[in-house]
Formats: C-alpha cells, sequence, structure tokens
C-alpha cells in the first residue's frame, strides 16, 4: 500500500478534510466512512483483512450523553 501511494492517498484525504472530519456532529459517520474505504483497499492484498468492528451507535448515544451534560452545566452556571 505504501509502494503503490495508496496510504499516501488516505493521509491526504485525511488531511483535507480535517476541519470538516472532526468538528462536525458528522465526525463519527465520516471516519466510519474512511476506515471502511482504506478496509477495501487492505482486502485487495488479503481479502480476509477485517478491521475489528467499531458499534458506532454506542459513541452516538455518549455524545448525546456528554451534550446534555453540557447542556446542564452552562445553564446551571450562567448567571456566574
Amino acid at each position: 500500500m505504501y509502494e503503490k501511494g495508496v496510504m499516501d492517498k488516505f493521509a491526504e484525504i485525511h488531511e483535507r478534510y480535517w476541519s470538516s472530519a472532526h468538528k462536525s456532529s458528522e465526525a463519527i459517520m465520516w471516519h466510519r466512512w474512511f476506515t471502511n474505504e482504506m478496509e477495501k483497499e487492505m482486502r485487495k492484498i488479503d481479502p480476509d483483512f477485517a478491521l475489528p468492528y467499531w458499534v458506532y451507535i454506542f459513541s452516538i448515544i455518549t455524545l448525546r450523553i456528554v451534550f446534555v451534560l453540557i447542556l446542564i452545566y452552562l445553564i446551571q452556571n450562567k448567571s456566574e
């Protein structure tokens, strides 16, 4: 993958979309797509290759809980 420039392509994509991929509500979905594309490239070398499965629904639930906790904190400390 290094010799064919595939890793450079993925590094370039990640760098190009850094802001939108990390600073938006779509960060989890974007990274799922990104790792899926990388996994497809790896399977061209080894058809049995698989990245560990990431159950991203738990990440979404965790993010929502954190968001609610931040809102509660901000509301409680609004007068300060």
